[in-house]
């Protein structure tokens, strides 16, 4: 099942975010996340247009999140938002992520956005394999700019235009 987050998720969020970290299979060259408070401001800000979704095993378990939130280029343009889903270690390969993501881009047509941004590090083929088979196209590779560990990576932009929902049209 997947559902809006509540603070209550923020513990096993940030285990999860943590996990991906620990694992190199995250967004851009983030640190660890120990202080919830913190983590809560960037993920449950003033901004209602931007979803914050978790997805729940049938035990009723975390097992995923993902967020819509400003675009980190352009945190004021209204028309777009950057897209960030994380899955548990355990549930990664299920196809749970690309459920979260049609999920989140759902959330991003009804806030008619015009266009999703995912932002992901070159080594991270299975969150772009993953992004392209929902339609978003690789626009931008930055080489080599990223440090992970001591090695150089590229940092990927992908982007989806969203189709309206009631004009039937690229917007």
């Amino acid at each position: 099942m997947i559902r809006p987050a509540v603070p209550a998720d923020l513990p096993s969020m940030v285990e999860t975010y943590n996990q991906a970290i620990a694992d190199k299979v995250f967004a851009n060259c983030d640190v660890p996340h120990r202080d919830i408070k913190k983590f809560a401001l960037t993920y449950f800000g003033e901004h209602p247009r931007f979803a914050v979704l978790v997805y729940l095993s049938n035990a009723g378990d975390t097992i995923a999140w993902g967020a819509l939130k400003p675009f980190s280029a352009r945190p004021d343009d209204q028309t777009m938002a950057e897209v960030a889903v994380y899955v548990r270690r355990d549930m990664r390969a299920r196809g749970v992520g690309i459920r979260l993501l049609r999920a989140l881009e759902d959330c991003a047509r009804a806030a008619a956005f015009e266009s999703l941004v995912a932002i992901i590090l070159g080594p991270n083929h299975a969150s772009a394999r993953g992004c392209i088979s929902q339609g978003f196209s690789e626009c931008v590779r930055i080489p080599q700019i990223a440090r992970l560990e001591n090695h150089r990576v590229d940092i990927v932009w992908l982007q989806k235009k969203m189709e309206s929902t009631t004009h039937g049209i690229d917007r």
